[in-house]
């Protein structure tokens, strides 16, 4: 039983280290993405020309 008891609290632990992680991955990525969107957004369009023939 003492056993069993170890097993399910190292599962728990796992399982909660597993979501920390998760959620430290998903705020990184999101700001990540919203630095990208700034740059992109500070970025001028000549005149004349479309946003899409920037990147050529």
């Amino acid at each position: 039983m003492d056993f069993l008891f170890n097993v399910l609290i190292w599962v728990g632990v796992v399982i909660f280290a597993i979501f920390i992680i998760g959620f430290m991955a998903a705020a990184k990525l999101n700001k990540t993405q919203d630095n990208n969107k700034a740059k992109a957004s500070a970025k001028q369009v000549r005149e004349g020309e479309r946003p899409s023939d920037q990147n050529r």
